[in-house]
């Protein structure tokens, strides 16, 4: 297994600035996740890690080693694409295969690797499949398969289950963490898929502008952002203006528990989480609005009541749903919320 580091990495494509000064480190067998919008320069990231692109000023360093200035073949990064970039004129084996022989691998220790990795994903006997037979999600773990039969020491991954529908999405995002947990490889994988890189990541890196906004765990991202587009981004949310006083947040018209602390005075922003709000009986709410507006979604239903000034969404399970109406007078109360300093 191998670390990687990227120090101080910037990019432009004329004078269109894509990374600005980006530095971060994967440790040995970890699973980190680049999130953001389309434009935050992820996928450029990327591409200067295996060596497709090439960066302005900065280091691409492997356990230790420099690789900033390798050609690609002499990088060891297995790379998966959105679009799979498998051979149409090559079935299965030769698909993933095809590394191997570049690296004058013996015809008997690729056909070993090879039997190998399809077993790892669970495609063993489609050796002479043609790979416009297969459906999507078959494509995608031979592409997987061709990427890690030579064992690399990084892989990368850029949006690999973007072209799935959702069901074959969900079940093809528990087996691309399966795999990765039993070969052990260090993935960066980029996605704009909020709940996709929560749920597989081990750190998720939340990028904007050519800068990482934030870089933490998947529940602390969620649950307390230190900035307001990782709130707004990462989400949906409810955002408050306030003051910090002995423990809550205070508003006009709200007085909210915090877990966090700031120096009595400060003004904060406020983030519930929607499905953190909650319908509350009077005597125990936090304030009192309006419902304006019923969203059944499902599984949930979307309730949206205005406080004042304030306009609150709150998720709730369908059949508490159904017990609220238009034009009703409601109470509410945040089940958890966080802050962080206002932008002065």
């Amino acid at each position: 297994m191998a670390s990687i580091e990227i120090k101080n990495i910037t990019k432009s494509f004329g004078e269109k600035v894509v990374l600005r000064d980006i530095s971060l480190k994967a440790e040995s067998g970890e699973f980190l996740s680049l999130l953001g919008p389309s434009g935050c320069g992820k996928t450029t990231l990327l591409k200067i890690i295996s060596g497709i692109e090439k960066q302005d000023s900065g280091q691409v360093i492997v356990s230790g080693r420099d690789i900033s200035d390798d050609l690609i073949e002499k990088r060891n990064v297995g790379v998966v694409f959105q679009n799979y970039a498998l051979f149409e004129h090559m079935n299965v084996f030769e698909n993933i295969s095809y590394s191997l022989r570049l690296r004058k691998v013996a015809k008997t220790e690729i056909k070993e690797k090879v039997k190998e990795v399809l077993e790892t994903v669970r495609l063993s006997g489609y050796e002479e499949r043609a790979t416009t037979e297969l459906s999507g999600g078959e494509q995608q773990r031979v592409a997987l398969a061709r990427a890690i039969v030579y064992k690399p020491d990084i892989l990368l991954l850029d949006e690999p289950l973007s072209a799935l529908d959702r069901r074959i999405r969900e079940q093809m995002q528990g087996e691309l963490l399966r795999i990765q947990r039993e070969t052990g490889i260090t993935t960066i994988f980029v996605t704009h898929d909020q709940a996709e890189a929560l749920a597989l990541s081990d750190r998720v890196l939340l990028m904007y502008g050519g800068h990482i906004a934030e870089d933490n765990i998947p529940t602390e991202v969620y649950l307390r952002p230190k900035s307001k587009f990782a709130a707004e981004f990462i989400g949906n949310s409810n955002l408050l203006s306030g003051t910090y006083q002995d423990g809550h947040a205070v508003g006009k018209n709200f007085r909210i528990p915090l877990y966090q602390e700031f120096p009595d005075g400060s003004k904060i922003v406020i983030m519930i989480k929607e499905e953190n709000l909650a319908p509350s009986s009077r005597s125990y709410s936090m304030g009192q609005g309006l419902v304006t507006n019923i969203l059944f979604q499902g599984t949930t239903t979307r309730i949206t009541i205005q406080d004042h000034d304030i306009e609150l969404n709150m998720r709730v399970l369908a059949r508490e749903g159904a017990e609220i109406k238009m034009g009703q007078i409601i109470g509410w109360r945040a089940q958890y919320a966080s802050a962080f300093l206002a932008a002065e």
